[in-house]
């Protein structure tokens, strides 16, 4: 990239990143590739979990039958264990989000024919009126606008072949499936109530405002169906465990089967993701499978081999009042029976620092879609002169399947440069090219970084160190660009190149932060090949780059290194 011979090309006036160097590793702006799956896993000794459903901070509710215990897993491994009455065997889980924040655990208590919830003054249970009844499944009915307290919940009674619906209120009732002996498991609500019938081979439909109850034959025989769940478009999935496939069921009843890598891979778990995909668990394989919103079918492996997955969940991280601050993420939990412990996914955010616009500069972002569906992304970020956050809402950056989209820092309202965050919530990243230029001479730009979150914070750097910084008004001159993740402090120092300390000081971050202005206040009027140092000293990772343009035209890119 050419400077034309401006030696304020790297002044105020343009705010410029070309590398990331987080500890050892460079990464320059290669487009970005969507993400694969990465599960690591979170040991829930002694306890065997079953069903899984995941909260609103991301942590993972889980049953453990055997052991008559509910837990509480965080994403740090954090575990925490409930105690119920002997033989009460809980079955499956749900919580259910209140409307203005916070949230309450439900579960179905097998044998001992209750449904119960945890609250602050205990364990709370419900006894069912018919005998023997053997609950089930349990799916969240949600929380009342007028009593943001109280939740509902709906669930199944396999012996007692009913549906049922609980309340905090106290207040239960029970629904009849008229096929006899139709064994209901699971159950899931959208607009309507949705449950499978494990022994029939059906999937049941029931409408709460009109009372009527359809049952649906699924068209492979015996296939038992086990677990469902409710797409964004009010379409159920579930697994059919008996012969390996995933079915879907339209609201008009129209059935389609998807077939697993085997027929005796067990489908078991099944939860809706954000982008219109469905994931589930196979037990017997000891895998986890995605049916893509294109009717693929993937699966991967988990870290442990053949750990009986049972239970999986996907959530999306609490936002009840709209302040999204990012990066928040989704997580998708898998409950590892046999191996004691859970495994999590978290969606991923792509980060591009050291974006914006200022007198001829500006900063080109195009994103492409490289799925056979499409995806709708959000851009988090600050935009405009006063550093004005972006909605809380984000701003939509809806891509058609195959489709790109390219806008500009002036287009979103130019200003100041800072970091922005893309992020769908799911685990499909777009490619990303972002690049900076002159705009009264565009073929003047060069490329900008795009980098998962996740690389971040894995490489995250203590000290980085810049050689071949210099200060000479009027012939040449480098500026130091940061970006973070969050609030932290930072100290800069400026050395001789024979590491003679000239000066040093501390700085908040976020926040622009120029190596003319640094060296100002530190005293340095000149400063001839010689080093800066940064180190974090609280607070979130961060990166910087090092550009040193001169009077001729050249301008010299340098990554921290650590010392």
């Amino acid at each position: 990239m050419a400077s034309d011979g401006d030696p304020h090309l790297l002044d105020r006036d343009f705010f410029w990143v070309l590398g990331v160097l987080i500890g050892p590793f460079l990464l320059f702006g290669h487009p970005l590739v969507a993400q694969t799956i990465s599960f690591q896993e979170r040991r829930a000794v002694p306890l065997q979990p079953a069903s899984v459903f995941v909260g609103p901070d991301n942590e993972a509710w889980f049953t453990d039958p055997s052991a008559n215990k509910i837990g509480r897993i965080a994403l740090d491994g954090t575990l925490q264990t409930y105690s119920l009455s002997p033989n009460s065997r809980p079955s499956h889980i749900a919580v259910v989000r209140f409307l203005f924040g916070g949230s309450v655990t439900w579960f179905t208590e097998s044998d001992s024919n209750k449904i119960g919830r945890i609250t602050d003054a205990g364990v709370i249970e419900l006894a069912i009126p018919t005998p023997s009844s053997n609950p089930t499944g349990i799916a969240s009915g949600g929380s009342s606008l007028t009593n943001p307290t109280l939740s509902t919940v709906w669930f199944t009674e396999f012996s007692g072949n009913k549906i049922g619906r609980a309340s905090s209120d106290g207040s239960l009732s029970e629904i009849p499936v008229p096929t006899t002996g139709s064994g209901p498991w699971g159950i899931a609500l959208g607009s309507e109530v949705w449950f499978t019938e494990f022994i029939a081979g059906k999937i049941g439909r029931y409408d709460p405002v009109t009372g009527l109850l359809t049952e649906y034959t699924i068209p492979t025989h015996d296939s038992g169906p086990r677990e469902i769940t409710v797409a964004g478009d009010g379409t159920a999935w579930f697994t059919e465990f008996n012969v390996g496939k995933i079915g879907h069921i339209t609201q008009a009843g129209a059935i389609t089967e998807f077939a697993t890598g085997s027929a005796d891979s067990g489908p078991l778990g099944i939860a809706a993701g954000s982008a219109g995909e469905i994931w589930f668990t196979e037990q017997r394989a000891g895998r986890v499978g995605v049916v893509n919103p294109d009717s693929i079918v993937k699966e991967f492996d988990l870290p442990t081999p053949l750990s009986n997955p049972e239970g999986i969940a996907f959530g999306l991280p609490a936002d009840p009042i709209g302040h999204f601050t990012p990066p928040k993420r989704a997580a998708l939990w898998v409950a590892e029976a046999s191996a004691n412990q859970l495994a999590v996914a978290l969606t991923d955010w792509v980060v591009i620092a050291g974006v914006g616009a200022s007198v001829d500069w500006d900063t080109e972002v195009q994103i492409s879609n490289r799925e056979k569906f499409s995806l709708s992304l959000k851009l988090f970020g600050v935009f405009g002169q006063n550093r004005i956050p972006a909605s809380t809402a984000g701003i939509p950056v809806p891509l058609s399947a195959g489709g790109s989209t390219r806008f500009t820092a002036v287009s979103l309202g130019g200003g100041d440069w800072g970091t922005w965050f893309l992020e769908d919530l799911s685990f499909y990243l777009p490619s990303v090219n972002v690049r900076v230029f002159q705009r009264s001479r565009p073929e003047i730009s060069d490329g900008v970084p795009a980098i998962r979150l996740s690389t971040l914070e894995k490489l995250d750097a203590t000290v980085l160190s810049f050689s071949g910084a210099r200060r000479s008004p009027g012939i040449s001159r480098s500026n130091l660009v940061l970006g973070g993740l969050g609030s932290g402090r930072i100290r800069v120092e400026a050395l001789t190149a024979e590491g003679e300390i000239l000066g040093s000081s501390e700085f908040a971050l976020p926040g622009s932060l120029f190596l003319t202005d640094v060296l100002a206040q530190l005293g340095v009027n000149t400063l001839d090949i010689g080093q800066i140092r940064v180190t974090r000293l609280a607070g979130a990772p961060f990166w910087c780059y090092l550009a040193t343009a001169d009077q001729g035209g050249s301008l010299v890119i340098t990554a921290g290194g650590n010392p």
